[in-house]
């Protein structure tokens, strides 16, 4: 994680004050444009998200929440060689899809 971290980071790295980083910590969420967030299962990282999913929810972020109890953390980059992946992957671009010909359309 501290190798993600400073790739992430770079060399604001030292100026963390919580490990692992994450937009997770901000202090207000309010604002984001609409957000499509994915969330595998078998993944560290699984229980942030749900926490990051809350916290955007809580700012009134318009958002989607797919939760892929199958999949781990990865998964994304999997689509060609997974039926899995590959349903998960077109569900997520659909989403964004969605979002882009929606945000496009709107003045």
């Amino acid at each position: 994680m501290a190798a993600i971290s400073r790739n992430y980071l770079g060399a604001d790295f030292g100026r963390t004050d919580r490990f692992p980083p994450s937009p997770l910590y901000a202090e207000d969420l309010s604002g984001l444009p609409p957000t499509v967030l994915a969330i595998a299962g078998h993944d560290i990282l699984a229980q942030s998200n749900e926490a990051f999913a809350r916290r955007l929810s809580e700012a009134g972020v318009t958002l989607t929440v797919r939760r892929f109890g199958d999949m781990f953390h990865p998964f994304f980059g999997f689509a060609g060689a997974s039926a899995g992946a590959a349903r998960a992957f077109d569900t997520l671009t659909g989403d964004l899809a969605g979002l882009l010909a929606t945000e496009v359309a709107t003045p």
